[in-house]
């Protein structure tokens, strides 16, 4: 089966990738993984507190994320199926999205895109950098897309 990974960000401009990626497995036999990177703080001590903390911020994030995803599913009327949910750390966003679409075999990354405006036209954003670097093919979403039958 191929596998698709729909990265998020939880903006409402990120749910036209999630509803291009749903859309696009109902009608095939796709694999969907909602991914959410996150910048984690780095620890200054080992402190258990600071690690439990670390711990229970990441299980908010994953239970955002799996709130997210299933109000997009709910919003479609789609039930899901063969879907997962990945939280991970991260220092560049596009860089962590590549190398886990690489490492774990994916067919395809599904993104949403708003745009660039001046500032990102220069510097890039994570869509535009993931289209140009990434060896896994991107499919870039408007954020105006919606699904029709």
């Amino acid at each position: 089966m191929q596998k698709i990974l729909v990265p998020t960000d939880f903006s409402d401009n990120s749910k036209a990738g999630l509803r291009f990626a749903i859309q696009l497995a109902s009608q095939h036999p796709y694999q969907l993984t909602f991914f959410h990177c996150y910048h984690m703080n780095q620890l200054t001590s080992s402190d258990s507190k600071e690690e439990s903390d670390d711990k229970s911020g990441v299980d908010r994030l994953q239970t955002q994320l799996n709130n997210f995803v299933d109000t997009v599913y709910n919003e479609l009327n789609a039930t899901q199926d063969s879907t997962t949910c990945i939280v991970q750390s991260s220092v560049a966003p596009d860089a962590s999205i590549r190398d886990y679409a690489t490492k774990n075999g994916y067919s395809y990354i599904c993104i949403s895109t708003r745009g660039a405006g001046k500032f990102d036209r220069v510097f890039g954003t994570n869509t535009s950098n993931l289209i140009s670097f990434s060896d896994v093919p991107v499919i870039a979403v408007p954020k105006f897309y919606t699904a029709k039958k």
